[in-house]
């Protein structure tokens, strides 16, 4: 499942699959999804639960809160970003007396 923007937009963006923002679009507003690919400008705050990939040309203002990054060389970041860490697996342990 993807969603690709091209244009301007001002919402709130939520999503189990991929976001792209294409080359020349401009998103002002929230982005949750699994994976995002920025190719034009983002103002706002994403969280993305596996790869961010920030592309040679975008422009990224806000708060970040990803799992993994890849930055390309050309790209511009102005914010704060949080790494997200998976939750541990919580087992019963048993302690013999």
């Amino acid at each position: 499942k993807k969603k690709k923007i091209n244009k301007k937009l001002e919402s709130k963006i939520s999503t189990t699959g991929r976001v792209v923002v294409g080359e020349g679009a401009y998103v002002k507003g929230e982005i949750l999804c699994d994976n995002a690919d920025i190719f034009g400008k983002v103002e706002g705050s994403l969280t993305v639960r596996d790869v961010l990939s920030l592309k040679s040309a975008c422009e990224v203002k806000g708060d970040l809160e990803i799992a993994k990054i890849a930055v390309e060389l050309g790209s511009s970041f102005d914010g704060t970003c949080k790494m997200l860490r998976k939750q541990p697996v919580m087992t019963e342990t048993k302690i013999a007396k």
